[in-house]
């Protein structure tokens, strides 16, 4: 599962910050992999009238292992970058959602924190990014667009290519926006399932699980509610 856990973490770290790309904000951050807590270089910008959550606070808002059970274990950082003199990894195909996972900067007042984990067959990614509201609202906008925009995508690492159908899905509340993901990879059936859902003006969950051999949806769903019970709970966006 590691090229899947990959292609998921990638998923799942770059949705927002590739969105901010697009959109033409600056790019000085870089999400990596596993967990991984983000701030932004010392710069000078012009002051926020609003309140971010801290990296910190970010970083006790994701999921754990033990919120997972079973034999979920918590993937150490970088644990998934490719090997010395490996091309880098990439996905192909409907070009408005492969240029924004594709991209992996983001803007200089974002924070963000973001967990993988693996089990049995299964591998499952949280990211939460805090941006100035500004910030997010096209962020976010190009987001969704991109989610919305394709039939297929592809990812493709060295010599092998995984060729994923996209049918648009559901888990969330109204500000969330998904898309089911099934493919083969090696013979075996390969399903995941890509989503983000904006939790309050400044904070945006993505979430990424993928399982071989198996195509129900319903261990997905209950990790993203959990996830999103879990962040809202804690960063006390219930209201």
């Amino acid at each position: 599962m590691t090229r899947l856990q990959r292609a998921g973490t990638a998923a799942a770290t770059v949705m927002i910050a590739g969105a901010l790309l697009l959109t033409g904000c600056n790019s000085l951050t870089n999400a990596s992999p596993s967990r991984v807590v983000q701030s932004a270089p010392e710069q000078s910008v012009a002051p926020r009238t609003e309140d971010l959550p801290t990296s910190a606070e970010l970083e006790a808002a994701l999921l754990n292992a033990d919120d997972l059970g079973g034999t979920f274990t918590e993937s150490p950082p970088g644990s998934d970058s490719p090997t010395t003199g490996a091309s880098e990894p990439s996905f192909t195909g409907c070009r408005l959602l492969a240029d924004l996972l594709n991209t992996s900067d983001g803007d200089p007042e974002q924070k963000q924190a973001s967990a993988t984990f693996e089990g049995a067959g299964i591998s499952v990614s949280e990211t939460l990014t805090a941006l100035p509201a500004t910030l997010m609202d096209p962020a976010y906008t190009v987001a969704r667009k991109a989610l919305s925009s394709c039939g297929s995508i592809s990812y493709v690492s060295a010599n092998e290519r995984i060729d994923f159908e996209l049918t648009p899905i559901h888990f969330g509340g109204p500000d969330s926006i998904g898309v089911r993901m099934d493919g083969a990879y090696l013979g075996t059936q390969v399903n995941g399932y890509l989503l983000i859902e904006r939790l309050g003006k400044n904070v945006v969950m993505g979430y990424v699980f993928f399982q071989a051999a198996g195509g129900s949806s319903q261990v997905a769903s209950a990790y993203y509610r959990l996830a999103i019970a879990t962040a809202r709970e804690s960063l006390g966006l219930n209201g």
